[in-house]
């Protein structure tokens, strides 16, 4: 196969050599960036326009400096022990833990 059907093809391979908990982090890290994407559009449409690249408001930090770390989490909520600093895709994943 070659074209775009070859690489939806390597793609599915790819997807489905992941495990569950894999999966699950992607979707969620796919959701918040077709989020941002979705509040971005609108402030556009708004007059508000950012001209940011892509490159850096996509830009997703799962490893950064732990001084710089939240130990508080969102509405009080103290989270699972022990954990502090999980980010937003980390507060997704948390939330849809529960």
């Amino acid at each position: 196969m070659t074209g775009i059907g070859s690489a939806k093809t390597k793609a599915l391979d790819a997807w489905t050599e992941l495990n569950d908990r894999q999966q699950g982090t992607l979707a969620v890290i796919y959701d918040l960036d077709q989020e941002d994407e979705r509040g971005r559009r609108a402030d556009a449409a708004r007059g508000n326009y950012d001209k940011t690249p892509a490159a850096e408001w996509r830009l997703l930090d799962f490893a950064h400096d732990p001084s710089l770390r939240k130990t508080a989490r969102p509405h009080g909520d103290a989270g699972p022990a022990g954990v502090t600093g999980l980010g937003q895709p980390g507060e997704r994943l948390y939330q849809g833990s529960q």
